[in-house]
Formats: structure tokens, sequence, C-alpha cells
């Protein structure tokens, strides 16, 4: 499952060409990097680079690459299978065959099961839409910094370009830090 090709979409990366596609494959080449190919399946040999933006798997590649330790394309129907053989046993119908009218006890159970089998699905349904739309971490985080910033100044103001302009070292140290767990070892090449 690890180095599977999966398919993404890529958003608001600030890129022309790669917010024009959209879609494209990643391939894993370790814990850390990912290949970004096109939908052919052919690498992207050409310099596209980007710091913003997001990554979200597609569907269905979404169910088979997510979960805790088993995908959860798996763990839907291996949650099933306990009720399915239950059902299936003498046992339950031999239960069922002591009631006053045992097909309808039985119909009951399977409409039941139906049924909850198909609010598991919507609650699924729901709580994928939610985790997609719900923002990411690092934007909670810059959402949390410009709360810190305008605590400080409630009301800034645009200065003149030049040298009082200028960020500060420390101003720049308390960037690092708010940031840091998101940054780690990563270069400003960009910045050049």
């Amino acid at each position: 499952w690890a180095r599977a090709r999966t398919k993404v979409r890529l958003a608001a990366t600030g890129h022309p060409r790669i917010d024009k596609q959209r879609d494209f494959c990643v391939h894993v080449l370790d814990e850390r990097r990912l290949e970004l190919q096109s939908l052919t399946g052919e690498p992207i040999s050409d310099a596209w680079e980007s710091s913003m933006g997001s990554a979200t798997l597609c569907f269905p590649y979404d169910l088979v690459h997510t979960g805790t330790l088993v995908p959860a394309a798996v763990q839907v129907p291996l949650l099933l299978v306990p009720f399915w053989l239950l059902l299936a046993t003498s046992w339950v119908q031999g239960f069922f065959a002591l009631r006053a009218v045992p097909d309808r006890c039985y119909e009951v159970m399977i409409v039941a099961m139906l049924c909850g089998v198909c609010a598991g699905a919507l609650v699924a349904a729901v709580v994928r839409c939610l985790r997609t739309r719900s923002p990411s971490r690092l934007k909670k985080r810059l959402a949390q910094f410009r709360q810190q910033v305008l605590q400080r100044s409630p009301k800034p103001i645009a200065c003149a370009r030049g040298p009082t302009r200028a960020v500060s070292v420390a101003q720049l140290s308390e960037l690092l830090q708010f940031f840091d767990d998101f940054v780690q070892q990563r270069n400003a090449y960009y910045l050049n």
C-alpha cells in the first residue's frame, strides 16, 4: 500500500499550471518525499515550486489510503462480517423459530441491520465532508498568529517603503518559533 500511486487534487497553490490542471498522481518515494506525476503516471520534470496550497486524496483513494491500522475500505466490510455470520447461524434461526412469528422477526432483524448499515454509511459521508471542509492545521495556526498580531496592534497602518519598514530579527525569530513545527528543516530558497 505504501508505494502505490495515488490520485490527489492540488488547490490554491498559487502556481498557474498546477491550479489549472489540479488532478495529479503522486508516488511515495519515502516517508518524507512524494513524486508528482501526470495522470498517465509520467513524472513531472518541470520545476514547479509552491510554498502554499493543499493536497487532498481523490475518491476512492481516500478510502484505500486512510485508516488507523487498516484502510477504511477494508475496515467497513470487516465490521459487517460478524453481523452476517450471526444471522447465518442455525442457532439464530432456532431462536427465531421459538418466537410466535419467526419469519417476521427474522425480517425485522435484517431490515434493522440494513438500516444500521445505511446510517453508518451516511455518518461516514458526513464525516468525510466535514473533514474536507475543515481548515488545515496550518490555516488554524495562521489565524492564531493573525489574532496574536492584531492583539498587539488592533488597527495596523501601512508604513512607507524604506528602512523603517524593515522587519526586526526578533520579529523573524518569533515568526519562526510560532511556525517551527511546520518549517522544521526546510530552507528559504524562494526568498532569493
